[in-house]
């Protein structure tokens, strides 16, 4: 069974937010790694902050 994921983004209406969370979504899947992996979330948000937003937070729900 394929794994299926959503993605929240807050604010979704910040243009430049959204823009920068694809690159690092984009750079995570060029390294090979999912974003429903157990550390993607963690270096998603490390990699958020760096890139300038300082108070990004990452999360992972998951669900059987």
């Amino acid at each position: 069974m394929p794994v299926q994921h959503s993605v929240k983004l807050i604010p979704w209406d910040d243009r430049e937010f959204v823009q920068a969370y694809e690159r690092v979504a984009t750079d995570l899947a060029s390294a090979g790694i999912r974003l429903d992996q157990p550390n993607a979330s963690i270096e998603i948000q490390r990699r958020l902050r760096a890139d300038g937003y300082p108070n990004a937070i990452c999360y992972c729900e998951r669900s059987a």
